[in-house]
């Protein structure tokens, strides 16, 4: 991922010392702002990671950085800047491998948020993409519908969630 440039140019002649610095101020930034994180240090997580996203692309891996920085503000429980910053990774990077895990946590945000249809959006998708979990996503789909005041469609997910093959641990 992160690698400190060769200290020496192309010409074979020292650069300075102050490259390799600023290319591992960011790195290190990163570092704290998984520590900040593990720790429930989420004010000082957000604030390094939004450091880092801001830093310039070739010096760190941006796309990380926005990745905590969404599941610290979902930790956080600021489910604003949570939905607001995952969109737009979701949108973003489509091919990235965290880019399911990113909807549930999209889920989440815009459940805690009441944003239903957004969160059922997220869950269906989910749903079509894994069958091998389609049970426990039928489940959830369901106590979204419940929790929206759709009884009926609770109702419909709750049958898919019991014909649907996987596992069966709901809770």
């Amino acid at each position: 991922r992160f690698s400190i440039t060769n200290p020496f140019s192309k010409e074979g002649s020292f650069t300075s010392g102050v490259d390799q610095q600023e290319q591992a101020k960011p790195a290190q930034r990163l570092q704290d702002g998984y520590e900040y994180q593990k720790d429930g240090e989420y004010e000082k997580a957000i604030a390094t990671f939004n450091d880092v996203a801001s830093a310039k692309p070739e010096l760190v891996d941006i796309k990380e950085a926005e990745f905590q920085l969404g599941r610290t503000y979902v930790l956080n429980k600021d489910y604003a800047n949570a939905a607001t910053t995952l969109q737009q990774f979701y949108d973003q990077y489509p091919e990235d491998p965290r880019h399911d895990q990113v909807g549930f946590m999209l889920d989440v945000a815009y459940r805690e948020l009441k944003q239903w249809d957004e969160a059922m959006t997220f869950l269906s998708d989910y749903a079509e993409k894994s069958p091998g979990i389609e049970p426990y996503v039928r489940y959830q789909l369901a106590v979204v519908y419940r929790d929206s005041g759709n009884f009926p469609g609770a109702i419909e997910e709750l049958g898919k969630a019991v014909t649907a093959t996987g596992p069966r641990r709901f809770a």
